[in-house]
């Protein structure tokens, strides 16, 4: 999988285009030390809860999901910018391009 993100990166950046990778490893695979700026998009355990259970999740499997997880502080501490997702879509999208506008002047 990293061999794919690392060659669709190559791609994009040899066409002086911009980059945006979507992973919820990014940490993991230590890809913050490689890239200009880590997005944290974050929304609260009772928020996200509630998202995944209109998916078809059971609370109890989010929870287990989000014990595996590294915790809100850490991501936080390697993070640049942090997006809160507590609204609709509409605002989630309208708050991401507003933090593009920035990181592109």
């Amino acid at each position: 999988m990293l061999e794919e993100l690392y060659s669709q990166v190559r791609k994009h950046i040899t066409q002086n285009k911009n980059v945006i990778i979507d992973a919820a490893l990014l940490l993991n695979w230590k890809l913050d030390l490689k890239i200009d700026a880590v997005i944290l998009v974050h929304a609260n355990l009772k928020l996200l809860c509630e998202r995944m259970q209109k998916r078809g999740f059971s609370k109890e499997t989010v929870l287990e999901i989000d014990k595996q997880q590294i915790s809100f502080q850490k991501l936080r501490n390697r993070s640049d910018f942090l997006i809160y997702n507590s609204g609709t879509q509409k605002e989630l999208q309208a708050k991401v391009k507003r933090l593009l506008k920035k990181l592109h002047k």
